[in-house]
């Protein structure tokens, strides 16, 4: 008998005098012959061999072995002898497979009797308008509607709220008539811009067309279907949302940073910083376990995001480490901001597993002015030296880097 190297194994018949000269896959699954024993051949843990359907022989062009939907296609036994091959399991000791991985687990096999071949891919009707932010404060935001028009502004009673100061509060409205999607200036002070021009009364709006409210605002329109806006919109959430707070992330912090301190720069606009972090963190995650640390970082999240304004920008600057931007806020009015996130913290009850959490936290501010013309980094450094001043001073306190500290307000020390 021939044996090709590396591959083959010759099996004995059990019982009887005769035998098979088998070929192997390279991943040697372990398999038996109907009456045959074939345990010469290391199993492969995993690799199911197919069973061969009636009236196909040895001459059949391939017996297909599959694992975790891949399918080998082997050498088939030489003898002319029907395949009728069926799996063997591997002892119990020998299985390196950990089934509790889904990687791990055998291919589901799903009905796949309606698939016909040749079949051309149907087209999803494409009806659900979808706003892209492409310049901007809020570049790469994304928004949709399902009325019939949608109001754009600044204010937070708009539809379609952009954080833009160059906007008017209802800039511009959208409507989506018989003809299409129409684009309409509400009496802005900045204007609306189709193509670079200044709109008077409505514009028609074809898919892909773009737009501009004010100077900064360039905004896009687009048709998708249900699934994609759905995908599109909580994926823009996902990267600009911090996960256990959902306050915005610390991307979204540096980016905003950066276009407020160029729109303070242009228009001659005083804007603060104000950095704060909860006071010994820490002992939160030692005494009562990270959940506790979890629990109060939340809470602090959402106390402050019911302080601050609207146009104001609340993030998570890292770990127990917060930040807001101020617009168009001077030194003073930052202080009293600074002092009154203090007091919202403070009074916040953090209940943990019946047990009520002490929360205070330090708060740093830094003001961007035509006396203190600080670049990004600049204003983040001066924030962060106020932070470190009002943690050394006791805690619990807020500290501005350009105001004296007999000034600066305070709670009892902690």
């Amino acid at each position: 008998m021939r044996r090709e190297p590396g591959v083959g194994a010759q099996s004995p018949h059990v019982g009887g005098g005769h035998r098979h000269d088998v070929v192997a896959a390279t991943t040697s699954a372990a398999v038996a012959m109907k009456g045959h024993g074939l345990s010469s051949l290391p199993p492969s843990v995993g690799w199911k061999p197919v069973p061969v359907p009636a009236g196909r022989t040895a001459d059949a062009p391939c017996v297909a072995f599959s694992r975790g939907g891949e399918a080998k296609c082997p050498r088939i036994l030489r003898s002319p002898a029907r395949l009728d091959i069926v799996p063997q399991e591997p002892p119990e000791f020998e299985r390196d497979v950990d089934e509790d991985f889904p990687s791990e687990r055998p291919t589901l096999i799903e009905d796949v009797s309606s698939f016909t071949p040749g079949r051309t891919a149907k087209v999803v009707p494409r009806t659900r308008p979808l706003l892209t932010v492409l310049t901007g404060p809020e570049k790469g935001a994304v928004f949709s509607f399902t009325t019939v028009e949608a109001t754009i502004g600044r204010s937070e009673d708009a539809e379609i709220s952009i954080p833009d100061l160059g906007l008017s509060r209802i800039h511009a409205k959208i409507s989506r008539k018989p003809g299409g999607y129409y684009l309409e200036d509400v009496g802005s002070t900045n204007g609306t811009f189709v193509d670079d021009v200044r709109i008077d009364g409505e514009v028609r709006l074809h898919v892909g067309s773009r737009f501009r409210l004010g100077q900064r605002t360039v905004l896009s329109l687009t048709l998708h279907d249900e699934l994609e806006v759905d995908a599109a919109l909580s994926m823009r959430q996902a990267a600009m949302r911090d996960r256990l707070t959902g306050i915005y992330n610390r991307g979204v912090f540096d980016d905003r940073l950066e276009a407020e301190i160029a729109f303070s720069a242009r228009h001659g606009s005083p804007l603060s910083l104000l950095l704060f972090d909860v006071d010994h963190f820490k002992r939160f995650n030692d005494t009562f376990g990270h959940q506790a640390g979890d629990a109060v970082l939340i809470a602090v999240a959402e106390q402050v995001q019911k302080t601050v304004r609207t146009e104001d920008v609340l993030a998570r600057y890292g770990g127990e480490e917060f930040a807001v931007i101020a617009r168009d806020t001077p030194s003073d009015r930052a202080l009293i901001l600074g002092e009154r996130i203090r007091r919202a913290i403070e009074r916040a009850a953090v209940e943990h597993e019946g047990k009520i959490l002490a929360v205070t936290a330090s708060i740093g501010v830094a003001t961007l002015s035509k006396q203190t013309p600080y670049d990004q980094e600049g204003l983040v450094s001066a924030a962060d030296r106020s932070l470190y001043d009002a943690k050394q001073a006791g805690r619990n306190r807020v500290r501005h880097v350009d105001i004296a500290p007999s000034v600066t307000l305070r709670g009892p020390t902690r």
